[in-house]
């Protein structure tokens, strides 16, 4: 699934078009695997326009699979990208 990787690279476009966007992205296809995405930010002092971008990503050949497990995935990545980001915040207010 090496071909997933420009998908993210434009991912990183989409969260330059439109800041502050957030949240599950689908695209893939029969032959190389289908992503779901999870585009987000975290504050970093040292990071451009001090936040960093970054996006998790669960992959899976099996289309309907992934689908059928939306809701659930969506869930947990929302849950860790929530804790991700509230340590980044009190890392950032500490220093």
């Amino acid at each position: 699934m090496s071909s997933d990787c420009p998908h993210t690279l434009l991912i990183e476009n989409i969260l330059q078009v439109c800041p502050g966007r957030e949240g599950p992205i689908f695209f893939g296809d029969a032959h190389n695997g289908h992503v779901l995405s999870y585009p987000f930010q975290v504050r970093d002092a040292q990071g451009r326009a001090f936040e960093r971008q970054y996006s998790l990503l669960v992959m899976m050949m099996d289309k309907t699979f992934l689908l059928n497990s939306w809701s659930f995935l969506v869930q947990q990545l929302a849950r860790i990208v929530g804790r991700l980001q509230e340590n980044a915040d009190k890392v950032s207010t500490e220093h």
